[in-house]
């Protein structure tokens, strides 16, 4: 029986060796399937995409041999170079691993003159200098919309130039950008929307000369603390026009010295899913005198150094007349260093008022300016309110005899 049990024992130990074997190979195999299908191209001359005689395909890949194509590249494995003194004209909607534009000195990528879809995976988009990647041949736009979409982390990086906005004749042509990953560079950049929808973080270093960006969204979907949108680019941030940031999800972080203007109008942002924290710099909400706007948190507001402006003054003693309305089950601010100022305009502050239940104000340190501060309202509560260090400033401007600057109105 001793002998019997040894041997079934050996031979246990012998199938598993096989089996972990086998699947070792089989992986093995697969890898090197995955690799056969990766395919390196670079353009022979001036042409439109979907024409194989546009391209050379490296054979096999990684040999530095280079010979013509028996058909243009649409897998997601590929790589794709625009080399210099070629022009490529994008006249499908492809898909591909990464996309590099120019060798330094020239190369030209642009779309054609119907709607297309550029689709890049994780190897990003690179533009060299002297590199050019465009909507349309210059002055002739047809008002088309494309679309470049850039997934698995892939990032951008524009060196050279990029104009993804063309106006003339009174007809425009755009692209907007859908990015995962990182938004780089020292060229001369026009954009049009772009979108930072990661599900990792990502960072905004780019510089160079950038032009008027029509709008931007933060819509990172990573799980905290992965969803991070860190700006460190002053030249990003003031190109922003005023009104046309949409916050949805992830952690946008300020990270620069410049100032943002996110509205001059009564702006809204966030929901659960949504933290907007300062590092440095100004993040101006609600900004303007004229129309009393007013600045709606549905979301995260963690200061930790540099300045929050939002809204004005409202000059009322009306509760419902906010400057900050935290107006979502619970919204709350963190203030660690630095400045919040409610209202912050040369007539005074304004109105932070917290309106929904199981909101929250934690002060640790900085300043928080504020006009007047009211807590619930109608039926809310389980506001939390804790003041640790800092320095909290309730100065109101508009004296009468129902005027109170500190309110508790109804709730724990």
């Amino acid at each position: 029986m001793q002998v019997s049990y040894a041997s079934t024992t050996n031979s246990s130990a012998v199938r598993k060796r096989f089996n972990s074997l086998l699947f070792s190979i089989i992986l093995l195999f697969i890898f090197i399937a995955a690799q056969t299908n990766a395919q390196n191209y670079r353009s022979a001359g001036t042409g439109n995409w979907n024409v194989a005689s546009t391209w050379q395909v490296e054979s096999p890949a990684g040999s530095g041999t280079w010979i013509g194509a028996s058909s243009f590249q649409n897998t997601t494995n590929d790589t794709v170079l625009i080399r210099n003194g070629h022009t490529v004209t994008i006249n499908t909607s492809p898909t591909i691993r990464r996309l590099v534009v120019g060798e330094g000195t020239s190369g030209v990528l642009q779309f054609d003159n119907t709607t297309q879809t550029l689709n890049i995976g994780s190897g990003g988009v690179l533009v060299n200098a002297g590199g050019t990647f465009r909507v349309a041949v210059p002055a002739n736009p047809s008002n088309n919309t494309h679309t470049i979409n850039i997934t698995g982390g892939g990032s951008f990086t524009n060196n050279g130039t990029i104009n993804f906005r063309e106006v003339s004749g009174g007809n425009t042509d755009i692209a907007n950008l859908n990015l995962s990953g990182n938004l780089a560079g020292t060229g001369t950049s026009t954009f049009n929307n772009i979108t930072f929808n990661g599900t990792t973080n990502q960072t905004i270093t780019i510089g160079g000369t950038i032009n008027n960006i029509q709008a931007v969204t933060y819509n990172n979907t990573g799980a905290d603390p992965n969803n991070q949108i860190t700006n460190q680019s002053t030249t990003f941030t003031t190109a922003i026009n005023p009104g046309t940031s949409t916050f949805t999800a992830g952690n946008y972080r300020h990270n620069n010295t410049g100032i943002y203007n996110v509205s001059t109008g009564t702006v809204t942002f966030g929901g659960a899913n949504m933290t907007v924290t300062v590092l440095q710099g100004t993040m101006n909400f609600a900004h303007d005198n004229a129309s009393a706007p007013f600045l709606t948190l549905n979301g995260n507001l963690v200061i930790s150094g540099g300045t929050v402006n939002a809204g004005v003054n409202t000059n009322t003693t009306n509760q419902n007349t906010n400057s900050l309305n935290m107006n979502a089950a619970n919204a709350s601010i963190m203030l660690n260093s630095g400045q919040l100022n409610v209202g912050n305009t040369t007539t005074g502050f304004g109105n932070l008022r917290m309106s929904v239940d199981n909101q929250s104000v934690m002060v640790n340190g900085g300043t928080l300016r504020t006009e007047r501060w009211v807590i619930g309202s109608g039926n809310t509560d389980n506001h939390t309110v804790t003041i640790n260090g800092g320095l909290v400033q309730i100065l109101p401007t508009v004296t009468t005899t129902n005027r109170v600057a500190l309110e508790f109105v109804q709730g724990t």
